[in-house]
């Protein structure tokens, strides 16, 4: 029996200093206080200089956001212009008659029902359809770019008639400011 406890001794003895070394390192978690609600002091009012935005330049002319935003929208296998259509073709006639520094990309979109060949063939002829209406009102046929995206870049994916409207378009971007 004494040898048994001579070895019991003997264990912790040994054992006790890694005990104390491997709890040495670790941070004891301070218990939780209380919540006290945190009362945030007043913000000093803005300075003159931190109160107006910085000015930000842009290399292109007031509204052509809305410009490069407002897509010609077609009905199903056509290239025919709709009212609605030649009412925001003439606000974009008048906008690029104002800003003769434009030039423009007019491409052309369709859905995805027909084959690959038809569809860049209707997005070529939708295209041209808003490039003559430009050319009509007075936009030089020099600052237009025409290009058939075809069914290849649909503005919304989806295989319900809505999405298909929405790919029905001739889209504009802006390709150079003189």
């Amino acid at each position: 029996m004494r040898k048994n406890r001579w070895a019991g001794i003997l264990l912790l003895v040994i054992l006790f200093p890694f005990l104390l070394l491997s709890c040495a390192g670790k941070e004891v978690a301070p218990a939780p206080q209380p919540s006290t609600p945190v009362v945030a002091a007043e913000p000093a009012p803005p300075t003159e200089v931190e109160s107006r935005p910085a000015p930000v330049e842009s290399k292109f002319p007031d509204g052509w956001e809305t410009f490069v935003n407002q897509d010609i929208y077609f009905e199903k296998n056509s290239a025919a212009l709709q009212p609605a259509a030649q009412e925001i073709l003439a606000e974009k006639a008048a906008w690029l008659r104002v800003h003769p520094q434009i030039r423009v990309v007019i491409q052309g979109n369709s859905d995805e029902d027909g084959t690959a060949e038809y569809n860049f063939a209707l997005g070529d002829q939708r295209a041209g359809t808003v490039t003559t209406y430009l050319i009509e009102r007075g936009v030089d046929i020099a600052r237009m770019a025409v290009v058939s995206n075809g069914r290849e870049t649909p503005a919304v994916i989806g295989q319900n008639e809505a999405s298909r409207a929405k790919n029905r378009r001739v889209h504009f971007s802006i390709d150079v400011v003189d």
